[in-house]
């Protein structure tokens, strides 16, 4: 198996398990034609902000932000909560 494909089967294995990243970042296109960063994070805001100061040690200016929380009842009857966050940004 190629290593691409490798990567992308265990990907989908953590994503299966729950495992997911707790924050992803990516070059996107603004809405204005420009390049800016995605940053998806799961858990907490903090970890959203946090991966933007990372990137953009100088500064970053936020182009758009939105978030959803809510819960997952587990299978012991017990409510988690749960959030998704994501911040589309441009370093200064």
């Amino acid at each position: 198996m190629k290593a691409q494909g490798r990567a992308l089967l265990i990907a989908s294995m953590m994503v299966a398990a729950g495992c997911a990243p707790a924050v992803t970042i990516r070059t996107v296109t603004a809405p204005d034609g420009q390049p800016a960063s995605a940053i998806e994070c799961r858990h907490d805001e903090s970890r959203c902000i946090d991966e933007a100061k990372r990137a953009c040690p100088g500064g970053y200016y936020v182009l758009a932000v939105s978030a959803r929380e809510g819960a997952d009842v587990m299978s012991n009857g017990v409510a988690a909560p749960t959030y998704r966050g994501r911040m589309m940004i441009r370093c200064q």
